[in-house]
Order: C-alpha cells, then sequence, then structure tokens
C-alpha cells in the first residue's frame, strides 16, 4: 500500500492537470463550433446564437486591448512628430489628384520608375505563344518524332546541334532567304565603344533585302544590315543561340543578350526613321536559347538612359522555359511557342516597322518632288537684259547639259520627264539620309 502522502501528490498533479485538459478541449470545441456557425445559412434567435456572439464580441474587445494605439499625450514631443509623419505619409490619395499636385520633375520620375518594370508581355506570353500548331500535331509530329529527337539530343555535341536541333525547331520555314546564321555581324555599329567582338549568332530571322527601301538601306546600313553581302537577310529581330552538352549556359545566355540588343537597337532605329526616337518600353525583339534538352524564350527592349550623354539601355526578358526533352506534349508545346514566336517577331518587322518606316520615306520624297516642281514651274520675271531662253537654260542646267546648237538651227533644250523624278529623287535621298535620326553607337 503507497503512503498517503503519495496518494494526495497525485491526486493534486491530477487535479491539476485537469483544468489544461478542459481548457484544450474547450478550445477545440470552440474552433468547430464557430465553423458551424458559419455554415448556417440562416441564423435563429436561440440561447446557443446569443452565446456565440457574446462570445465573439469578448475575443474582439480582447484584440482590441492588444492593439490600443498609444496616446500621444504622453509621449515625447519628437516621437509625436515621427507618429504625425508616419500617419502623413500613410494617408491614402486618389491617383489622379496626386498626379495633379505632382511637379514637371516628379512626373518625369514616376514615368522613369514605370518603365523600369519592363514591357507588358502578358499577351504575348498568355496567349501568342500560347497557341497550338497543326504542325505539331499528334498526326503530324507523332512519338517516333519526338523519340528521333530525343535520341539527336542525348548524342549531340556543339558542332551538330544546329544540325540535329535547328530543323525540328523550325519546321517549314518558308522563305530561306530570310534565315541567317553562323557569320559575323560586321557591318554594324559597335553596340558599346568597339571593344566587344562582332556578335555571331547561331540562327536568326530577318527581312529580305528587298523589302527595304534603298535609300533607307543606305541611311540606316550600320545599324540594320548585319553584313556587306547584298543577298542576306536584313534587320534581324529573332535569334536562336545553341549549346551541346559541353557548353556554358552562361555564355550562350551572354550571346543571346548581345544578339538580342543588336536587333532591339536595329528595331528602334528603323521606328525613328525620320522622326523623333521613341522610348515606348515594347520589345521587338526575341532571342531564345537551347542548352541542355532546354529551350528558353525573351524579349529585349530598348530604354533611354537617365544620363543625356549615355548610351540607350537594353533590358532582357524572359518570356517562357520549356524542357523539350521531357515528353512529346512538353515539346509541341515549346516548339509551338518557339514557332508562334518566330511569325510574331515577323509581322512586327515586316507589317508594322518596315511598312512605316516606308511610308514615311515615300511621304517625304513626294512632298520633296511637289516642292521641286513648284520651284522650277513658276515664271520670274526680271528686270534683266538676258532673254527668256538664257533663263531657261539657266533654270533646267542641273538636270541636263544644254547643248551647243550650230546658228540658224536654234532648238529649245528638252527636259524628259524621267531625268527631272530621278534628280529629285537622288536629292530627295540626300536630304533623307542628312535627316536621319540616328542612335549613338
Amino acid at each position: 500500500m503507497p503512503p498517503l502522502g503519495a496518494s494526495n501528490l497525485r491526486k493534486r498533479q491530477q487535479q491539476a492537470e485537469h483544468p489544461s485538459e478542459r481548457h484544450s478541449k474547450r478550445q477545440q470545441l470552440d474552433h468547430s463550433t464557430s465553423a458551424y456557425w458559419d455554415n448556417l445559412s440562416k441564423i435563429y434567435l436561440t440561447k446557443n446564437a446569443i452565446r456565440e456572439h457574446d462570445r465573439r464580441n469578448s475575443t474582439f474587445k480582447q484584440l482590441q486591448k492588444l492593439h490600443k494605439p498609444v496616446n500621444r499625450r504622453h509621449c515625447r514631443p519628437n516621437t509625436r512628430q515621427f507618429q504625425a509623419e508616419q500617419d502623413s505619409r500613410l494617408e491614402l490619395v486618389r491617383l489622379p489628384g496626386f498626379l495633379c499636385d505632382c511637379s514637371p520633375t516628379q512626373l518625369k520620375e514616376i514615368t522613369r520608375l514605370s518603365r523600369l518594370g519592363g514591357p507588358d508581355l502578358s499577351d504575348l506570353k498568355n496567349e501568342r505563344l500560347a497557341q497550338p500548331r497543326a504542325s505539331l500535331s499528334p498526326s503530324k509530329f507523332s512519338e517516333k518524332c519526338f523519340e528521333d529527337f530525343r535520341e539527336a539530343d542525348a548524342h549531340a555535341s556543339k558542332e551538330p546541334v544546329t544540325i540535329s536541333v535547328n530543323p525540328v525547331l523550325d519546321g517549314d520555314i518558308g522563305d530561306h532567304k530570310c534565315v541567317g546564321g553562323e557569320y559575323s555581324f560586321g557591318n554594324l555599329a559597335p553596340l558599346t565603344d568597339g571593344t566587344l567582338s562582332s556578335a555571331k549568332p547561331d540562327h536568326f530571322f530577318g527581312a529580305r533585302p528587298e523589302q527595304r527601301n534603298h535609300s533607307i538601306r543606305e541611311a540606316l546600313s550600320d545599324q540594320i544590315i548585319p553584313s556587306t553581302q547584298d543577298d542576306l537577310p536584313m534587320m534581324p529581330n529573332f535569334f536562336l543561340e545553341v549549346k551541346g552538352p559541353d557548353g556554358s549556359l552562361a555564355v550562350t545566355t551572354r550571346q543571346a543578350c548581345y544578339n538580342g540588343a543588336l536587333g532591339a537597337r536595329g528595331m528602334h532605329t528603323l521606328q525613328s526613321y525620320q522622326q523623333e526616337p521613341t522610348y515606348n518600353n515594347n520589345g521587338y525583339t526575341l532571342t531564345s536559347t537551347y542548352h541542355g534538352g532546354t529551350l528558353k524564350l525573351y524579349t529585349t527592349h530598348v530604354s533611354k538612359s537617365d544620363n543625356p550623354d549615355s548610351r540607350p539601355e537594353y533590358f532582357m526578358t524572359q518570356l517562357r522555359s520549356f524542357a523539350l526533352t521531357d515528353t512529346s506534349e512538353a515539346f509541341r508545346q515549346g516548339a509551338s511557342a518557339y514557332r508562334n514566336g518566330r511569325d510574331w517577331a515577323k509581322e512586327i518587322r515586316d507589317d508594322e516597322l518596315i511598312r512605316a518606316a516606308n511610308k514615311r520615306h515615300s511621304e517625304a520624297h513626294s512632298s520633296i518632288s511637289q516642292r521641286r516642281t513648284t520651284s522650277d514651274s513658276t515664271p520670274i520675271l526680271d528686270d534683266s537684259d538676258g532673254s527668256t531662253n538664257e533663263y531657261q537654260d539657266a533654270q533646267w542646267s542641273f538636270a541636263a547639259p544644254v547643248e551647243e546648237v550650230p546658228p540658224g538651227n536654234p532648238k529649245t533644250p528638252k527636259i524628259r520627264a524621267s531625268e527631272s523624278l530621278d534628280t529629285a529623287g537622288d536629292e530627295a535621298s540626300q536630304t533623307t539620309s542628312d535627316k536621319g535620326p540616328r542612335l549613338p553607337s
């Protein structure tokens, strides 16, 4: 039989434990009770409902006591001043009224900060790149094709990657005159101070040389034409860099960044042709990398530097990434995004930027021709003793030399329309070339 003292001690311990157990059970009951009342669609006025109402009110009062604000009357002056400043900073202000009260300097700073967020890529990222392609449907791209691609990737080294991977990613490219790669962009102006070597993309897409007006090509040659060879594509804005398993991912990314900056500079120069440079924070150039079975897509946009004496800045933003060797469905998604991005870049380049630049050039050329024609056809009355024929000879001598006419057989000099237009066109080209804005190299 245990001693009496030990028995009483055990009872006191049990009695001490009971309240905590009852308290934890009450908390569990309260938690379940709260969920019960919250899930009721209609609550009737009962004792239990009133009890739950009182319980919640008491809980709310306890929380108010815990977060009771400090009485500022009992604070030091410095503390009260600090709290007042914090309250003024946290005060909600409606945006239109706030912008109306900002100074021009503040508005400029707000605009600059808003541009640092990068371009709005939601439509391109979530809609355009995600569109399925009929050429990659299971009936066109079978499991056998996917297994062949995965096997080629597993055995690829740096050299044959462009041979084994690029054709599968490209699919039917249509016009081979728009495809280039593996040669130096030696004709482009340096992107920085000239210390960087010329870019040499593995694979890129651009415009056919004949899509661009000859005068524009001459004016923007070192910005949009990568090579001096006339039959190679120009104005590239879609690039692909590939590396085998032994290649460096960091090097691939840097090369893609370099290529994208050159493409973005060319698109921006084309966009700013014969008008003020526009920094709209939109990306018109896409770059992609393939390394170790992973495809990554990026966009590059140009931004104006805060320092007016500095060069423009270029930012590369990742769009999507795909593990092409994972499953056939993953490959279809990645290849679809790649081809959709290529088509999007072509539309931006050909249908938007090139067409707009050609239109501006045609309008400027037409305006100059009209002014020249009006100036040439307006007679000028002169009090001098010179004859009318002499005046006409002097007036038209810039287009065609006046032939010497034998005496007795006078002949009025004639000007062919083609000669006059050609001359006006040459002068228009010269004027366009002189006035075309260029980005600082």
